[in-house]
């Protein structure tokens, strides 16, 4: 996996931008699946982890990277 600094991200990103985006997982989805995704969708705030319809936890790009 490549290294990734927080400050090599430029867009501006908001917890509050999750909900527009149509980007959640499960709670045992690989982390490889969410770090493919965020890489192919730069716009692409961070992953909503959500199980049965509830929302269990955000994680945001600057986050994971």
């Amino acid at each position: 996996m490549p290294n990734y600094r927080s400050d090599q991200f430029h867009l501006p990103v908001s917890i509050s931008d999750l909900p527009g985006h149509n980007f959640s997982v499960a709670p045992n989805t690989p982390t490889e699946k969410v770090v493919s995704e965020l890489e192919n969708q730069p716009a692409l705030p961070g992953v909503m982890i959500i199980e049965n319809g509830k929302l269990l936890g955000i994680i945001t790009r600057l986050k994971l990277f």
